[in-house]
């Protein structure tokens, strides 16, 4: 059986490449794939409702971390020359009704040439004993915790600050990327400013290993050893309290018949089976239940395949949920 079949134009169909026959496989399961395919409609992939991304910016010159939310701040790092290093994820624009929030304030210091932007009131104390200036414009709103109700429903992760002696610099990042260039250049985290939607995550199995694909077959795996490409996730925000996963490569995970059964990177568009509503498990940990109601497991709590067919959640069937 060849890896692609053709379909409409513009979409893929990707069966994973087997050595046995057709006999010893499951027919149905292929019916089902190939009925899916054509009938389908795919769900539109967006970022959180009502959000706007949370945008990174460093100055060479100035060895400045600048974090911003708004056009504004945009046009300000780019007229100073700064340049885009990534998305951090995603923040509201302005306070949404009914869900608790903090603003995330902007204060600049033309003595240490240092934009920090901060959403507790700690944060802003410091900043003015130190002398910065409040700017005017807030940069935008963050969740003050993951037990808010909004939070507990949904996908977020925290937005750490971080200081760095050296360069007199405030360094705000949500990504496992940031906390790596930090660390690497001697800053030291300070605290949780709040927490935001991710852009992209890995998931840590039990035993330490990340979920991990396989680009070759679209086979799922809990067994990479650290986070690249293979082990990274992009986030796309399918409603309020339910996402879809796509790798690198534009497939996405897909839970066969919508659970019960394996789950591959296989699906280049995200219908039913590649719905997953997270289950927060508290400090910092998520499970991922399937349109049908199962859970993503890793067999043996990491170093096996990962599967889509568990009832209830256990300790294979959580996962630390890390910001990339």
């Amino acid at each position: 059986m060849t890896d692609e079949s053709p379909g409409v134009p513009g979409r893929r169909m990707l069966l994973r490449r087997t050595d046995h026959s057709i006999h010893d496989e499951r027919p149905d399961l292929l019916a089902s794939n190939v009925i899916r395919f054509f009938t389908d409609a795919p769900i539109l992939s967006e970022i959180p409702a009502g959000t706007a991304p949370l945008v990174l910016y460093w100055s060479d010159a100035r060895s400045d971390n600048f974090t911003t939310a708004t056009e504004a701040g945009r046009r300000d790092a780019e007229a100073a020359g700064y340049r885009f290093v990534r998305t951090e994820g995603y923040i509201y624009p302005t306070a949404p009704r009914g869900t608790i929030v903090a603003p995330l304030k902007l204060y600049w210091s033309p003595a240490r040439e240092d934009n920090f932007t901060t959403a507790t009131e700690t944060g802003w104390r410091d900043a003015e004993a130190a002398s910065y200036t409040l700017v005017d414009r807030t940069e935008g709103f963050v969740l003050p915790s993951q037990s808010t109700p909004t939070s507990q429903r949904t996908l977020t992760v925290p937005l750490n600050l971080y200081w760095s002696d050296a360069r007199a610099d405030n360094f705000l990042t949500a990504s496992d990327f940031g906390r790596q260039d930090a660390e690497a250049a001697g800053y030291r985290c300070v605290r949780v400013e709040g927490y935001i939607y991710p852009r992209a995550i890995a998931l840590r199995a039990q035993r330490g290993q990340y979920v991990s694909i396989d680009v070759g077959s679209g086979g799922v795996f809990a067994n990479g050893p650290d986070i690249h490409d293979s082990e990274t996730f992009e986030v796309v925000y399918l409603g309020p309290d339910t996402i879809a996963l796509r790798t690198p490569n534009g497939y996405y995970l897909s839970a066969q018949e919508g659970g019960g059964w394996g789950i591959y990177a296989n699906s280049s568009r995200a219908a039913e089976w590649e719905t997953f509503v997270p289950v927060l498990q508290g400090g910092g940990k998520i499970a991922l239940r399937t349109y049908n109601g199962h859970f993503v497991c890793a067999e043996g709590g990491g170093g096996r395949e990962v599967v889509a067919n568990r009832t209830e959640i256990h300790e294979w069937e959580t996962f630390e949920l890390i910001g990339v």
